[in-house]
């Protein structure tokens, strides 16, 4: 029988894994700046090791505000605690890492149309992926 994934417990970044605090970190930096600022790219790809890695996130971020129905709420950037969006996240990145897709779509279920929530496990599937095939071994350690 295969374990659940547990996110309810996450309450800080002090409770994240470093993989997950990269990727929660470069996606409050992406998702501030928009298609602004070329330098957070920059900063997004260094956090996570690729610019690759940093090109797909931006294309989750992007498709989280195309599906989301409410705004995706963001701590500040240097904030230790986490919203419940983004607590949401980090559960979106343990079940899709799992794999675990019934948990992936469990989480999302109440929030998001089965083809929205399709969407979005493609992009996280492909990022996970990624993340396996070039980050560096500090992205994808426990």
């Amino acid at each position: 029988m295969q374990q659940r994934v547990v996110y309810g417990a996450i309450r800080c970044v002090r409770s994240l894994k470093m993989g997950e605090l990269a990727i929660l970190t470069s996606f409050r930096a992406t998702a501030i700046a928009g298609d602004t600022l070329q330098g957070l790219s920059d900063h997004a790809a260094q956090k996570l090791g690729s610019h690759i890695l940093a090109r797909q996130l931006g294309l989750i971020v992007a498709a989280i505000g195309d599906v989301w129905a409410d705004p995706f709420v963001l701590s500040r950037p240097c904030c230790g605690t986490l919203t419940y969006d983004e607590v949401t996240l980090i559960g979106m990145v343990r079940t899709v890492a799992a794999p675990d897709r019934s948990a992936f779509n469990e989480l999302l279920c109440d929030m998001l149309a089965e083809d929205s929530r399709d969407f979005l496990y493609g992009l996280f599937r492909r990022f996970s992926q990624t993340i396996l095939e070039t980050a560096p071994v500090s992205l994808v350690e426990s």
